[in-house]
């Protein structure tokens, strides 16, 4: 479309079949709905983490050569009491609560952390550890992490926007993370734009009806 569109404003633009296909095709994969994973034994397990002032979440997965295989979302609302708790605390707990839902996963395999909390990367060997609540939620992580590997925030979207997409932030929309299997999002996703990737999907299914 963006190249059809090229030139000036008033020429007339060539609709051929074979653009008809590509857009036929663009929309069929918006609307699709991907799906989840089985493991497969012979890769190690990636789990991507972080913490928002409202939840917990991340997700599970295993990268193919170039493909990345989604296993499982995980989201942890979080009560008034943790919610004022340090960063640190917060990210430790994302991972707590990952390694509890997929535990039966995890266990006995080769699991990596993501996390773009940069601290936490000399936490899970550290004998320095002072705070208690830290030592017991890094007792339950230390039975399943092998290691807790750095990522900038900008590679860490999907992670950051599970611990945002709650019915408290999405105005009761918490059905999003039943529906979504896996998003590729280059940025931080606004509710607003939220709201409108909705719209648009159910513009599509309106128009396109029986067309796909």
């Amino acid at each position: 479309v963006y190249i059809s569109c090229k030139g000036d404003k008033n020429d007339k633009i060539i609709w051929s079949d074979a653009n008809k296909m590509k857009f036929d095709e663009l929309i069929k994969a918006l609307l699709e709905k991907p799906y989840l994973h089985l493991r497969k034994d012979d890769l190690p397990l990636i789990m991507v983490v972080d913490a928002s002032s409202i939840a917990v979440g991340g997700y599970i997965y295993q990268q193919q050569d170039s493909e990345r295989l989604i296993l499982g979302h995980f989201c942890c609302i979080l009560g008034k009491c943790l919610k004022a708790r340090s960063p640190t605390y917060l990210e430790l707990k994302a991972i707590s609560v990952g390694v509890e839902t997929f535990k039966d996963l995890v266990c006995g395999k080769t699991l990596y952390v993501h996390s773009d909390h940069r601290p936490l990367k000399s936490l899970l060997n550290s004998k320095s550890i002072t705070q208690p609540k830290h030592m017991e939620l890094l007792c339950t992580i230390k039975q399943y992490v092998t290691e807790i590997i750095y990522i900038p925030g900008s590679q860490n979207c999907i992670a950051d926007y599970i611990s945002r997409c709650t019915s408290a932030n999405e105005g009761g929309s918490d059905k999003i993370l039943k529906e979504i299997n896996f998003v590729t999002l280059e940025c931080r996703l606004s509710p607003e734009l939220t709201e409108m990737i909705k719209n648009d999907q159910i513009n599509l299914e309106t128009y396109c009806g029986d067309k796909i």
